[in-house]
């Protein structure tokens, strides 16, 4: 039997980090999906060996499709509390509730 497969939605950032590496510390195949791809070397990285690092804007239906096609679950870190009303309203809420749906829409079994 193949790993499960984990997709993390903003997986270089300080959160997605973490998860990242709780995954792959499970024994989980873990993919994180976000504009810059991997995280900077600058950073500590340490634990993120074997992570697939996708690189994509969460907010394309495109690029959201291809990165949840064949995983068994998601885990979003997307947000910001940081722009305009709208930008927040936009990326925290409706960029989330797109993933969802998609996510849901591929047959991923838990988000």
């Amino acid at each position: 039997m193949s790993a499960r497969r984990l997709l993390v939605v903003g997986g270089s950032g300080y959160l997605g980090r973490h998860i990242v590496r709780a995954g792959l510390k499970q024994g989980l195949s873990v993919a994180s999906l976000s504009r810059t791809g991997p995280p900077p070397a600058s950073i500590g990285t340490d634990g993120l060996e074997g992570a697939e690092w996708l690189t994509g804007n969460a907010e394309s239906a495109s690029d959201v499709e291809k990165a949840v096609s064949g995983m068994h679950a998601v885990v979003s870190c997307l947000g910001t509390p940081f722009g305009t009303r709208d930008s927040i309203l936009r990326l925290n809420g409706e960029a989330n509730a797109a993933i969802t749906a998609t996510a849901a829409s591929a047959g991923v079994e838990r988000y």
